[in-house]
């Protein structure tokens, strides 16, 4: 059985956002497999500066929170698990920032939602 490693470098700020800027290696450690499978790099689609975000943490936290009790899979009390802030994402229409936010509602669920830093849209449930 292959087994698959990933190893993602990212430009984090200081304040720990991510401006856009990452690269990324998966390596399988099958010598058979080939060792390295992909290399990849993403750069930030434009230069965004953390003025340009409207949405706080907390605020993000709440639409993604908003959005699963809307979707009528969520409760008030889904843990916050993870927020990362990415000043520059492909996935925004502006290719400005957009808040990644991970909620919890149980040990084995893990759901993902992407927020507009500018507008406070849910870009991707």
């Amino acid at each position: 059985m292959d087994v698959l490693f990933v190893y993602t470098w990212a430009n984090v700020l200081p304040s720990g956002a991510w401006t856009g800027d990452w690269w990324s290696v998966e390596v399988d450690i099958n010598p058979k497999a080939g060792g390295v499978h992909a290399f990849i790099r993403q750069h930030a689609p434009r230069s965004v500066t953390e003025d340009e975000v409207n949405l706080s943490r907390d605020q993000a936290v709440e639409v993604a929170r908003s959005a699963l009790r809307r979707d009528g899979g969520g409760t008030q009390a889904a843990e916050m698990l993870e927020t990362r802030l990415v000043l520059s994402s492909p996935n925004s229409p502006t290719r400005g920032p957009v808040w990644h936010v991970t909620l919890s509602e149980g040990e084995s669920t893990r759901l993902d939602f992407q927020v507009d830093g500018v507008t406070g849209e849910v870009l991707r449930p």
